[in-house]
């Protein structure tokens, strides 16, 4: 799922994760039943990074949101001065023509991320179908009741967050447990003001691997099976408010990456007093799996 576009909520989860991240690395070097379980998973998700990332992937460092805030404000200044030279009188009209300019900005900035995507789909055409495993995986997280989608509203503030990055790890990590290689797997973090079943959001976040009939398939649990990358693309697009002149933007980065502010998978994530409530008890349902 996504996670909840609510200013003030957001603010103080990320606020909350980066006062976690300070104070919590004392405490974390102590071994615990959450450490024991989560250490050796995150080690193993970390340690597969391919020496040199795909060409295609934002620096996994990278904060997002605030990469995305920049954008559109380079393309708010952009409309400023288009819109005082052609001023345009009528409320309606200005308002179509300036959503219409953000949609073909936005739409032009996919276009530049997702072209390196799709050259090394054309320069390196892999050979190895993994659908089977990305079916299963799927099948995976649909079966445990607190990764499956529709129950996303009985777990705590599960609403607000909805825990579209705790499943990407789990398909990243049970990916990786089948042999898939690390640099046949990719992440796609959608960013903009998101909405589905009358929900506002923040961003969405979905597991792409390589593919030898449509380059990429996405396993999104989202949909019931898995998808071409470029269909999955149209309908995600169509999560934003604006739609059909939407502004979601599509950022393609490595499979590590977990949030779109922060870097790669780290404990100090998971223990944020947000978040280490849902996966402490994720982790012993793993663990009670067969």
């Amino acid at each position: 799922m996504f996670f909840k576009y609510k200013w003030i909520f957001v603010l103080l989860f990320v606020l909350g994760v980066q006062t976690a991240c300070n104070s919590q690395r004392a405490a974390s070097s102590e071994p615990t039943v959450f450490t024991e379980f989560w250490i050796p998973i995150l080690n193993r998700l970390n340690s597969s990074t391919p020496e040199r990332p795909p060409s295609f992937t934002q620096k996994v460092n990278e904060d997002l949101l605030q990469l995305n805030q920049k954008e559109m404000r380079s393309i708010e200044a952009d409309w400023k001065i288009i819109s005082e030279k052609n001023p345009v009188k009528n409320k309606t009209d200005f308002r179509r023509k300036k959503n219409q300019f953000f949609h073909e900005k936005v739409t032009a900035l996919n276009a530049q991320a997702l072209a390196a995507l799709n050259k090394t789909i054309i320069e390196n055409p892999s050979e190895e179908n993994y659908r089977k495993l990305a079916r299963k995986t799927l099948a995976r997280i649909e079966s445990n009741p607190l990764t499956r989608t529709e129950n996303v509203h009985q777990i705590k503030d599960g609403n607000q967050i909805g825990f579209c990055f705790s499943r990407a790890l789990l398909i990243h990590y049970w990916l990786l447990q089948e042999k898939v290689p690390q640099n046949a797997i990719v992440k796609v973090f959608v960013l903009g003001e998101l909405t589905l079943d009358g929900t506002f959001w923040q961003f969405h976040v979905a597991i792409l691997v390589r593919d030898p009939i449509d380059g990429f398939i996405v396993i999104d649990p989202l949909q019931n099976d898995i998808l071409p990358y470029k269909k999955w693309l149209e309908i995600a697009s169509t999560y934003e408010i604006k739609t059909p002149q939407s502004r979601a933007r599509f950022y393609v980065v490595s499979p590590t990456k977990f949030l779109p502010a922060y870097g790669a998978y780290h404990l100090d994530q998971l223990e944020d007093p947000v978040l280490k409530p849902y996966f402490l008890e994720l982790g012993e349902s793993l663990k009670a799996a067969p």
